[in-house]
């Protein structure tokens, strides 16, 4: 019984060990990590492009067994190889993206504390030269990590839902009639605040609550 339990516990750990093999090359993630870090630059607008970069770049991981949950920081006493690579590896990646090489090594020494400073000379930050921390460039890293695990979380939402929330969404133009509608329903609403700070005279809110009453019914029905 006790052989057949060790043979199991060989077998799974030599396919996590093979999957682990098959994974992307750091030189890749960092290629993908620059992209999705200067997309993020970009602003909401090409969000879409970030997650597809992510999903893709997530795909062999999460073909090994690996979650969104792989991304997070693990226990000094964590056992699952695979959770430890696979953060291991995008924290290689992202630094490397943000800093080069050389910002990796120092962030990896445990002799600079958060305050510690470094210039970076390769990497994203070295666009613009100069002193940040070590917890700063944590942070810059940090963010391209969360963009793959939201990128992840979002494709997970869409798949229970039956959508795809990176198709464009129609645009709503309004014409004059509607942004009179609005406008008006915007300076009703600030008369009939419950904590007016009486910048607004009393007569004014008066006489605009008649007008707002002899205005047609379908105007009002459609405001």
């Amino acid at each position: 019984m006790t052989k057949q339990k060790s043979k199991t516990k060989i077998t799974k750990e030599t396919h996590i060990d093979n999957a682990m093999d098959n994974m992307p090359t750091v030189q890749h993630g960092i290629e993908q990590a620059t992209s999705i870090a200067n997309d993020m630059s970009k602003g909401e607008s090409i969000k879409a492009q970030i997650n597809s970069t992510a999903i893709a770049w997530f795909m062999p991981f999460q073909e090994a067994g690996a979650d969104v949950e792989y991304l997070k920081n693990y226990a000094k006493a964590e056992k699952n190889n695979l959770k430890r690579f696979v953060r291991d590896y995008f924290v290689e990646a992202c630094s490397v993206a943000v800093v080069g090489r050389s910002g990796l090594a120092f962030l990896e020494d445990k002799n600079n504390g958060p305050d510690a400073e470094f210039t970076a000379m390769e990497g994203t930050l070295s666009i613009n030269p100069k002193p940040r921390t070590k917890k700063y460039i944590q942070q810059q890293y940090g963010k391209i990590i969360s963009a793959v695990g939201k990128a992840l979380k979002q494709a997970a939402k869409d798949a229970e839902d039956g959508v795809d929330s990176s198709e464009p969404k129609e645009k709503t133009v309004n014409d004059d009639f509607t942004r009179f509608l609005n406008a008006l329903g915007k300076a009703e609403a600030q008369t009939k605040k419950g904590k007016p700070d009486n910048s607004i005279p009393e007569t004014v809110s008066a006489e605009f609550a008649k007008f707002m009453e002899s205005l047609p019914d379908l105007i009002k029905a459609a405001k």
